[in-house]
């Protein structure tokens, strides 16, 4: 596996990676041509919702209202501002990303290798892009660090702003490979970009699908709490 004495043990198997972007901007496209009256209004956040006697919904939002049969809430840990129930059920927990620049030893993988560097309560999980056109090493997407905070993750949980970085958690996962895997990891590495997300948490760590509750309708849905999955 090319890893270091640091680490203990190691198991193989076959796994998949997953491309948030072309699976969206496939399947958006795919709509277009079945419907093509169909659009997305970029920020334009939903203020509040209501059903109406005639079992249609009335959607808020600061550019005006909108009238639908049915409404969708896939705000995962949002989903509370809009349907209270959830309030409580539904838990943000900040989740810390980056895309580096591996050493100029680490071997190129031709894209089809990921790993999980699992530790105590923990893991870091890592996926890599196609080789470069010179044939080094694809950059890696490097993610994790979440029990490696302050207070040991606890102030990760009950979180909505994804606008900054953590920097505990930040400096783990920018060393989390060269350090299981020197001397096979070389000079040269960099990160390239660090952003932050919000995952969504439920107390089972199932997700919650299906009809909203509290909904007066019968058109009103939900899914949400994925828990980072």
């Amino acid at each position: 596996f090319g890893l270091n004495e640091l680490v203990v043990g190691a198991v193989t198997y076959t796994a998949g990676a997953l491309w948030p972007y072309r699976l969206v901007t496939s399947v958006w496209n795919d709509l277009l041509e079945r419907f093509s009256g169909l659009s997305i209004n970029t920020h334009t956040p939903v203020e509040k919702v209501s059903h109406n006697p005639d079992g249609s919904y009335t959607v808020k939002t600061p550019r005006g209202v909108i009238k639908a049969k049915h409404v969708i809430h896939t705000t995962n840990a949002h989903a509370g501002q809009l349907l209270p129930p959830v309030r409580g059920c539904v838990v943000g927990a900040i989740a810390h990303m980056s895309a580096q620049r591996p050493g100029s030893s680490f071997p190129p993988t031709q894209g089809n290798r990921s790993w999980s560097v699992i530790y105590g309560p923990g893991f870091d999980y890592i996926t890599q892009g196609p080789d470069r056109p010179d044939g080094t090493a694809g950059d890696l997407m490097v993610g994790g660090g979440f029990f490696r905070s302050k207070d040991d993750g606890l102030d990760q949980v009950g979180i909505w702003d994804d606008s900054k970085n953590h920097a505990l958690p930040l400096m783990h996962i920018r060393g989390v490979m060269p350090s299981v895997y020197e001397p096979k990891w070389g000079s040269g590495s960099s990160l390239i970009k660090a952003w932050t997300g919000i995952i969504g948490f439920t107390g089972d760590l199932m997700p919650l699908v299906g009809k909203a509750p509290g909904s007066k309708g019968s058109g009103e849905w939900m899914a949400a709490g994925f828990c980072g999955e």
